[in-house]
């Protein structure tokens, strides 16, 4: 290959990094093994020129420009990344790979660098303005990507679930695992969304037209609102199993009208629907037929309620993006900071402030996928910020802090804009925190069961779980071995139990140390985060708040054991070690065996999604079935007016008000 052409330099990069987990997502690994096989039995030549090169294998020709392999051309007639393709890139990453040439300097480019520099007149050029408005509205509530610096760069969104790579190349050289048609869009989404963990503010867009003169900005389309709730009720129809994509077209083409009506929350659940039938035809194993039933639910009862409200309410018709309003300064108490971790592989810092004179939490939250650019939210407790003027994090708990220049939204998230400016006091006593303060766990118990937040379409406070306890008692520790956790109970005043519970992880593991070593004073405070088990109402813990010379945060995750205490949890450990092995002292928290109701609403959740897959169309005599169940669970004692079908009800609409109903009656339970 003397001779080499500047495009076969350019290329490089990508033949070298892209490797056969790369290739399989262009394809399958059945087809790429078939393409490595017959390469064996053949005696490809490269032709080049100066913006492609022809690999002839004999029976087919693969051009390949710089683009790489996701825009490949084969002379065979499939339509699709084919095994010609394959074999060609293969043969000419053996080419690369044997080859000495130096790659051009463009080679050496950081990856990661080049993405994050992608401006966004460069992402309307390439996608277009609609598609970069709708990609920016779906970041909007999801959870950050998770990225793998690479090379090549490894980017994993969450919604859609779909992993790009990127070896170089441009925007149209990105290979991912998506069969759809908004491969533009979604491209632009990965970018958007990588800048943004990275901590770039959003871009600046052209603004939409202005509406005409004399129209009700505010009134819901009601044509539109019933050709949605139609499409929801045909895909029942035909059956969720067997949808085509004519249903991704119809649901991506209302989601586009809907952003345009400004019903943004609906526009952004067509969209993800749209992504799930769009995955279920490529037999992706990301999503379900059950949860594809559950989204078509939550949205039909979505579209329902715009529909029938006779009021905007904001709450149902969403922003296009979380607002933040500015203050001209706010006097807060920095209480606690908490890592975490989510099961997805995400991982964070969240600062939580006290605002005395709103009588509400606050929060700054900093979250990075896990292993993103190096960040740990361990390290970050004791690093500098997040607000200039603090310190860190650490020096914040336990501290008067009064913020000049914030923004925060209407849940309390305070943005972490480096125009805010933080000035930081001594703080000599823990105020109380108003209706968030507990030392009667009836009371308690009773605010949780009447929490609202997050259930049916009422948008989760992520503030709703935080109490501060005021216990009379602390329990001994113990743990139990069966479900991993560590508990000790604490008593109010009436002598009530309430379970402070930490399961189990690496993440806890310090946590768990601490509390089994805790020895607090008399007077001490727990704040702590309620959570619903199979036991009842728990509460895991995350700060001792304790008054002493001044106020004293106590963060049991992150804060050092107390010099002296050392030995204390290991003597401990070897106690129930023995007690274990001696006895059956150990405490086994009851679970509570399965019931009647729980067993009903089993069988109608099985029924409800099997004739949504097989389809409701044809003979009413499917609905038989489910009107014996509904019978069945009306006897446990829940009446619901929809566990009765009316005479103009279809059964696609009684299906999907049904199975809205009772996953709500599961989240409330």
């Amino acid at each position: 290959m003397a001779g080499q052409s500047d495009l076969l330099n350019r290329l490089r990069p990508q033949l070298l990094q892209l490797d056969d987990d790369a290739l399989a997502s262009l394809a399958s690994v059945g087809l790429l093994r078939r393409a490595r096989k017959s390469l064996e039995a053949l005696a490809p030549t490269v032709m080049s020129s100066a913006d492609a090169i022809t690999v002839d294998l004999g029976p087919q020709q693969v051009r390949f420009d710089a683009r790489g392999p996701s825009h490949a051309h084969c002379t065979c007639p499939a339509k699709s990344t084919c095994q010609h393709v394959l074999s060609a890139w293969l043969y000419l990453r053996a080419v690369a790979e044997k080859s000495g040439a130096p790659a051009q300097p463009s080679a050496s480019t950081d990856l990661l660098g080049e993405l994050l520099a992608i401006t966004p007149s460069a992402l309307i050029e390439y996608a277009g303005l609609p598609a970069v408005r709708e990609a920016m509205d779906s970041l909007e509530g999801t959870q950050e990507p998770h990225v793998t610096p690479g090379p090549p760069v490894l980017i994993r969104l969450l919604q859609p679930p779909v992993e790009m790579r990127y070896a170089g190349g441009g925007l149209d050289a990105i290979i991912f695992d998506y069969r759809g048609k908004r491969r533009e869009r979604l491209i632009t989404q990965a970018i958007l969304a990588l800048q943004r963990a990275s901590g770039r503010a959003p871009p600046d867009l052209p603004r939409r037209a202005a509406r005409q003169a004399g129209t009700k900005q505010f009134e819901p389309p009601t044509v539109l609102l019933e050709r949605v709730c139609a499409t929801f009720l045909e895909c029942v129809d035909i059956g969720i199993a067997h949808l085509s994509e004519n249903v991704v077209e119809r649901l991506l083409s209302h989601a586009a009208a809907a952003e345009g009506a400004g019903l943004h929350r609906l526009s952004l659940t067509l969209n993800r629907l749209g992504t799930h039938v769009d995955l279920q035809l490529g037999r992706s194993a990301l999503t379900s037929t059950q949860e594809l039933l559950d989204q078509l639910a939550q949205a039909f009862a979505l579209a329902s309620s715009i529909r029938q409200a006779n009021c905007v309410i904001p709450a149902l018709w969403g922003t296009a993006r979380a607002s933040f309003d500015a203050v001209s300064h706010l006097d807060l108490i920095g209480v606690a900071a908490e890592p975490w971790r989510t099961s997805s592989g995400y991982t964070g810092l969240t600062l939580l402030l006290w605002s005395p004179a709103q009588e509400r939490w606050l929060s700054a939250t900093e979250a990075r996928p896990v292993g993103f650019l190096g960040f740990d939210p361990i390290a970050r407790y004791r690093a500098s910020g997040p607000w200039p003027g603090l310190e860190s994090p650490a020096t914040a708990c336990g501290a008067q802090i009064r913020l000049t220049g914030a923004s925060v939204s209407a849940f309390g998230r305070l943005s972490l804009s480096e125009r805010t400016r933080a000035t930081v006091s001594s703080l000599a006593q823990w105020p109380h925190f108003g209706a968030s303060e507990y030392s009667d766990w009836e009371s308690l118990r009773a605010h949780s069961r009447d929490e609202p937040s997050g259930a049916g379409l009422v948008e989760p406070d992520p503030h709703a779980a935080y109490v501060v306890l005021r216990p009379s008692a602390w329990s001994p520790p113990t743990f139990n071995p069966t479900t991993q956790e560590l508990s000790r109970t604490l008593l109010d005043y009436k002598r009530e139990e309430l379970a402070l519970v930490i399961p189990y992880s690496r993440i806890n593991a310090h946590g768990i140390d601490r509390l089994e070593a805790l020895k607090p004073s008399k007077g001490s405070r727990v704040l702590a985060k309620l959570s619903r088990s199979q036991r009842g109402i728990v509460a895991r813990p995350v700060a001792l708040l304790s008054d002493q010379a001044t106020a004293v945060a106590d963060n049991l995750l992150l804060d050092p054991m107390p010099s002296g205490s050392v030995l204390d949890p290991l003597a401990r450990k070897l106690k129930t070690l023995v007690d274990a092995a001696t006895s059956e002292a150990n405490e086994v928290y009851p679970t509570s065996p399965p019931n009647a109701t729980d067993a009903r609403l089993r069988a109608l959740e099985r029924e409800l999604l099997s004739v949504a897959e097989r389809g409701a169309s044809g003979s009413d005599a499917r609905g038989l079935a489910l009107q014996r169940l509904t019978e069945s669970v009306r006897s446990t004692g829940i009446e619901l007016p929809v566990l009765r079908r009316s005479s103009t009800q279809s059964l696609a609409e009684y299906v999907l008000r049904l199975r809205y109903c009772v996953s709500l009656v599961r989240a409330l339970a």
